[in-house]
Parts: structure tokens; sequence; C-alpha cells
């Protein structure tokens, strides 16, 4: 699904939150042709709207950032984890229907993280099945 980036949390704004980077994985299409479809700024700000002060930028314009306030370790961790999946599925969904309502919910979306790790440099890898 994407990384914890150590460089990405912020002490200087009074908390430490590590960003769940949702990266290359996120290619929008278009349902019919199945050609790339431009939307990444409509992903970040469906994003925005849909999960408030956790959404940050990223690198491009095609990539968001949640941040998480604990490193997902537990399996609740993981459920809260698979539930911002879920929503990112979904507003990714609306965007590329370039702003027509997507009848499908977050529960529908089955995008759930199938494991976490951390590495020898503090970087946790969360990936999905």
């Amino acid at each position: 699904m994407g990384t914890l980036m150590p460089h990405r949390c912020s002490r200087t704004r009074g908390m430490l939150w590590p960003t769940v980077g949702v990266e290359e994985e996120y290619f929008l299409a278009r349902l019919g042709s199945r050609t790339l479809a431009p939307g990444g700024t409509r992903v970040v700000k469906r994003a925005a709207a849909a999960l408030g002060p956790l959404v940050d930028g990223e690198f491009t314009e095609c990539q968001v950032e949640v941040r998480a306030m604990d490193v997902p370790a537990t399996a609740a961790d993981t459920a809260v984890l698979a539930a911002i999946v879920r929503a990112l599925v979904v507003v990714a969904l609306m965007s590329v229907r370039a702003g027509a309502p997507d009848r499908r919910s977050a529960a529908s979306c089955r995008a759930r993280p199938t494991g976490v790790r951390r590495g020898t440099d503090g970087a946790v890898t969360a990936w999905t099945s």
C-alpha cells in the first residue's frame, strides 16, 4: 500500500504523526476504455473532504498521504489502516468518474492491509493482498 516515511514526520507542528504514503499502487483509469485518466487533483481534494486533517500533500498531484497517529502494529491498528485504504479507494473511484457520484460505499471495497513491517531504518511498510 505504501510506506510510512520518517522524514515526513512533523515535530514542528507540535505532534509526531508518521504518514502513510499511498503512491504507485493507485493509478486512475477510465472505466470504459481502461486508459489512464489525469485526476490526481480531484483525488486529493476528495480525500481531504473524506479524511479531513489526516490528508497531506505528496510529491506529485497523483499521490495522497494520510497521517496516522500510531504505527500500525496490532490487529486493531491494521483495521484502522484498512478503513483508510477503503476510503481512499472510494475517493479514487469517484474522482475517475470526473465528479459523478459513486454508488459504491466504503464497506464494499475489499482492500485490506495483510502485513505491516518495520525496517531497521524505522520506516514502516504496509501491503495489501
